[in-house]
């Protein structure tokens, strides 16, 4: 929890303000994504955690991948990138998750590249994401399980 905590002020604050739902998800992750079967990742380096992310489950059977975060030092190294992989393939194998969506900002130029890349494709933003995070103005969504998938 502190390495999860730090890690994602850190970036926050460099580009943005700390919001209630950051304060009340990063004080308490055991409470508000682990219980309510989530999961959190950290990325390891030589022994020290460098970067962390979440999967938290919403009533649709869709996760929200957020509060990714890496270590300032490391950033552009390829570290994110393997993080996010893992949680992808962990999202479709160990949890059959059909959907992953995230919430970001257009002005976050390098995580929105590394998303597409990986295969988000932009959907428009609810009235209800806008109201999480004032920041965010651009929605991501990924298809895990498709019916193609299912059938094979």
């Amino acid at each position: 929890a502190p390495h999860f905590e730090s890690l994602n002020r850190q970036w926050i604050q460099e580009y943005f303000t700390l919001e209630p739902h950051d304060i009340k998800v990063l004080g308490n992750p055991q409470k508000y994504i682990l219980d309510k079967g989530g999961r959190v990742y950290f990325a390891m380096l030589d022994g020290q955690v460098v970067g962390t992310c979440a999967l938290y489950p919403e009533d649709d059977g869709s996760y929200e991948f957020t509060k990714m975060a890496m270590d300032p030092k490391l950033r552009g190294k390829g570290i994110g990138r393997k993080l996010l992989q893992f949680v992808i393939e962990d999202a479709r194998e160990s949890l059959k998750a059909d959907r992953i969506y995230l919430l970001t900002s257009a002005s976050l130029n390098p995580a929105c590249h590394l998303y597409r890349s990986l295969g988000f494709v932009d959907i428009p933003l609810s009235r209800e994401d806008k109201e999480r995070y004032a920041r965010a103005d651009v929605k991501m969504e990924m298809w895990l399980n498709t019916i193609a998938r299912k059938v094979a």
